[in-house]
C-alpha cells in the first residue's frame, strides 16, 4: 500500500489551527467566493469546503468524507495547511458525486474527537474546474421591430430609449448587476461598466 507523502506537510503539526480559526479563515474564502456560488446556485454550507492536497500513488489527491463524496456536485478550493489559498487565481474545482462513489475511491478510516470516521482519497483529475467566464457571459439581446397596427400608420412611431448609465462615475448599488458584484469582490475588470472596471484597475495599481 502506498504510503501518504509528507514532503510538503510536514510542519501541519507546527500550523495545525484549532477549529475556531479554522471557521473564521473557511468563512472568509467562502465570503470570496460568494459571487460564484450565487452564479453556480451552490450551497456554501453543504456544497463547499477548502481542501489540502496531498500526493499519493504519485499523483496530487484531496480527501473527502462520505457526505461530501456523495454529493451530486461537491466543490472546493485548494489551500495550504493554515488554510492559505494555494493559487493566487483562486480557482474552484467541482467534483460530480454519488453514493457508489464510496465503492470507486479507496478509504482510509480514522478515528476523530467523535469517533470512528472514513477519509476517501479522491484523485485531483476528478475534479473539473469552474471557468466562471462561461457564466459571466451575457447573450447579445435580440432587437425586435416595433409593431405597427393600420390604426397608427399615419402616426409618428416613438422608440423608448434606454438609459445608458456605463459613463457614470458613480452609481446606486441597486443598479449592480451578479457580474458587478464579481468584479468588485474578485477586483478584476469582469463587469460590463466602463467606469467599474477603470476603477478596479485603478485600485490594483495601487
Amino acid at each position: 500500500m502506498d504510503k501518504l507523502s509528507t514532503k510538503k506537510i510536514n510542519t501541519f503539526a507546527s500550523k495545525k489551527l484549532d477549529s475556531t480559526d479554522r471557521k473564521k479563515l473557511t468563512d472568509a474564502i467562502i465570503k470570496y467566493h460568494e459571487p460564484a456560488f450565487t452564479l453556480l446556485d451552490v450551497d456554501s454550507g453543504t456544497q463547499f469546503y477548502p481542501k489540502v492536497p496531498f500526493m499519493w500513488s504519485d499523483e496530487p489527491h484531496v480527501s473527502l468524507f462520505e457526505r461530501e463524496l456523495s454529493k451530486d456536485y461537491f466543490y472546493t478550493e485548494l489551500v495550504t495547511e493554515d488554510y492559505t489559498p494555494k493559487d493566487p487565481k483562486r480557482i474552484l474545482y467541482k467534483f460530480r458525486g454519488s453514493s457508489e462513489c464510496i465503492n470507486e475511491y479507496f478509504g482510509k478510516k480514522e478515528m476523530g474527537n467523535f469517533g470512528e470516521y472514513t477519509r476517501y482519497f479522491v484523485p485531483l483529475q476528478d475534479f473539473e474546474k469552474i471557468d466562471l467566464d462561461i457564466f459571466l457571459e451575457e447573450p447579445t439581446p435580440s432587437i425586435q421591430a416595433p409593431k405597427i397596427s393600420i390604426e397608427s400608420i399615419s402616426k409618428p412611431v416613438i422608440f423608448e430609449e434606454t438609459y445608458d448609465d456605463d459613463d457614470e462615475t458613480d452609481a446606486l448599488m441597486s443598479k449592480l448587476t451578479i457580474r458587478d458584484h464579481a468584479a468588485i469582490q474578485w477586483k478584476l475588470p469582469v463587469s460590463n461598466k466602463k467606469w467599474l472596471n477603470n476603477l478596479i484597475k485603478q485600485i490594483n495599481k495601487v
